[in-house]
């Protein structure tokens, strides 16, 4: 399964969760982010990861400079898309590719 097909996944969760997707692999600088969605005035960076087996800590796929990029990345959205904070979420999916494990990712 090619890794569009888990970030359509982990959007179409979010989704049903009551989140907007604003952006889909959007560049700043260095940074990708794989989906950038609101949610009331939550600002929310996704990264979508697939591991055939998943692990329970979300720096076994994000170090910690990673997470600082991807979030000074998504802090020059939060003015323009009108938002009070910004959370870095992980979804991770594995071998048996049916739903994402969620993680918040606290800096």
């Amino acid at each position: 399964m090619h890794f569009k097909e888990f970030e359509r996944r982990a959007a179409e969760e979010l989704v049903r969760k009551g989140h907007r997707i604003l952006l889909k692999n959007h560049r700043i600088g260095r940074s990708e982010l794989d989906l950038v969605t609101k949610s009331g005035q939550t600002l929310y960076i996704v990264e979508v990861k697939y591991r055939k087996n998943a692990l329970d800590d979300p720096s076994d796929y994000l170090n910690r400079s990673q997470q600082e990029r991807l979030v000074a990345a998504g802090s020059t959205l939060v003015g323009p898309l009108k938002c009070r904070e910004i959370i870095l979420l992980l979804a991770v999916y594995d071998a048996t590719c049916s739903k994402a494990r969620w993680f918040e990712v606290h800096l």
